[in-house]
């Protein structure tokens, strides 16, 4: 794989918004920007869903290389992990 500039593979700033038509629920993505991850230098994303059910994820990548999410619930709590760490090939 080429080594390309975070800016290619991390839209820092970049920010997207959905509703759900039916509970009105929002889910709200923001792209952090790169940071040092377990001593990876990784892309940090940042999603919240609003509602009685509102949780916040991170999630942590590098160049398809590296992933690791996060999910936390409404008081913070951390409630579930993933995490991938080696080559990802896309399976047709």
């Amino acid at each position: 794989m080429t080594d390309l500039p975070a800016s290619a593979w991390c839209p820092t700033g970049r920010q997207t918004q959905r509703t759900d038509p039916t509970t009105g629920q929002v889910t709200t993505m923001i792209f952090e920007g790169v940071v040092d991850h377990d001593g990876r230098e990784a892309c940090k994303a940042v999603w919240g869903v609003s509602g009685p059910d509102a949780e916040r994820k991170e999630m942590y990548y590098t160049q398809g290389q590296y992933v690791h999410i996060i999910s936390y619930d409404a008081q913070g709590n951390v409630v579930d992990e993933f995490e991938i760490d080696g080559s990802l090939t896309p399976t047709p």
